[in-house]
């Protein structure tokens, strides 16, 4: 079987639903795409939270939602801010050696895309000294960044600061920076807002998952049908991140047997943050206290929720740094198809990282280090969930689906 153009698409699916749908199937239009492969979000996900459901379910939602291929963004990568959760989907699908078009959701798709990433890519001076400036007033980044981008270019303020903008200029930096030929499909996205709790035929994943965390499960009538199923399956076998209990109390405890001074060796925690955590989870009683504890316009809830899961996690910032300077180092594959399959043998000639489809051993430090990391999350996000399975990531093979 030939194939003309292959899609990528970089996504969480956290969890799958219509908006998804709706991108999967305009983004094939709009590409003439022969096949598509998707660069999907661990067990820990680019919020700074635990996945809803498993990587394995997410991964057969993809699948049958038409998707041909399915490789692991490794939690060391995935759970980390924009910036890099973007480059590195966007190198995962690039080393595949054979995805020619990618294709990313955004508030406003006609905006000249490039044109913004090329700021990002080389910084004029009036760019950086409005992001400093901006910084050291005690702004966010994603707000500095927006200040400069208004003083450089009048008109884009409010473009940065939509989530899904965000990451779509993230992904054309990336592009911009390695020069990788890709083509680049934006679409309009469609429904609720990214962070939207209102009810509706395309709510976002967060009112999804907030509607089933207070125990309605009348959303799921909302969801395509192989979505609902899957959910409602994984609910049903006790396999579902329902609830901030296990989690808080394991974060807690380990925050506090860490000294503060040792909790500025974890990824993303500045100075100052550090006393800030640890005086918060000394008085909080729930997570979402915590986070409202901690929640400032210096650090946004998002970046919050990072810092602390990179607590969790044990990422410290050796591993970060590491992790920046060699990037993504093989291509794990979750799922596939019957085209999948061939896009597989395809790949055999043309992917520029192994290819693996269950951790093994390897050679080399850095890939054992990181396939270590994902064997540690992903037992983590086992014991956050009412029906744990202790060694799923080493034994679970990838999902098929060839009829």
């Amino acid at each position: 079987m030939s194939f003309n153009h292959i899609l990528g698409i970089i996504a969480e699916y956290n969890p799958f639903h219509n908006g998804h749908l709706y991108h999967i199937q305009e983004a094939i239009r709009q590409s003439s795409a022969s096949a598509i492969i998707i660069a999907l979000s661990s067990h820990f996900v680019q919020r700074g939270e635990p996945s809803f459901i498993d990587k394995w379910s997410r991964t057969e939602a993809a699948l049958k939602a038409g998707v041909d291929l399915v490789i692991e963004i490794p939690s060391a990568f995935s759970c980390q801010n924009a910036g890099i959760f973007a480059s590195s989907g966007v190198d995962i699908l690039w080393k595949t050696g054979i995805v020619t078009h990618i294709s990313f959701g955004m508030e406003n798709p006609k905006t000249e895309l490039k044109k913004l990433a090329t700021l990002l890519v080389e910084e004029p001076a009036i760019f950086k000294e409005t992001l400093q400036r901006k910084l050291k007033e005690g702004f966010s980044f994603v707000e500095s960044m927006a200040f400069a981008f208004e003083k450089t270019l009048p008109g884009s303020y409010n473009i940065i600061r939509n989530p899904n903008n965000i990451l779509a200029l993230n992904y054309m930096k990336r592009i911009l920076e390695k020069k990788y030929p890709l083509t680049i499909v934006p679409i309009q996205r469609i429904g609720n807002p990214y962070h939207s709790k209102e009810i509706s035929f395309f709510a976002s994943a967060t009112a999804i998952r907030d509607s089933i965390h207070k125990g309605d499960s009348h959303i799921l009538k909302l969801l395509p049908q192989f979505s609902s199923d899957i959910i409602a399956r994984e609910i049903e076998k006790g396999r579902c991140f329902n609830s901030y209990e296990y989690y808080w109390r394991i974060l807690r405890a380990t925050i506090l047997r860490t000294p503060p001074e040792e909790l500025l060796q974890f990824s993303d925690i500045s100075e100052g943050a550090e006393n800030l955590i640890y005086e918060s989870a000394k008085k909080a009683k729930t997570f979402r206290e915590m986070l409202n504890l901690c929640t400032s316009k210096r650090y946004p809830r998002s970046r919050i929720q990072r810092q602390l899961l990179h607590v969790l996690l044990g990422f410290k910032r050796k591993i970060y740094k590491q992790t920046q300077k060699e990037g993504i180092p093989y291509l794990r594959v979750l799922g596939m198809n019957k085209k999948g399959r061939l896009l597989l043998r395809k790949m055999r000639n043309t992917a520029k990282l192994p290819i693996v489809f269950r951790p093994r051993y390897f050679e080399d430090d850095y890939s054992r280090s990181i396939a270590n990391f994902e064997f540690s999350a992903s037992e983590l996000w086992e014991t956050l969930i009412p029906n744990q399975g202790n060694l799923k990531e080493k034994n679970t093979p990838p999902v098929r689906i060839l009829e």
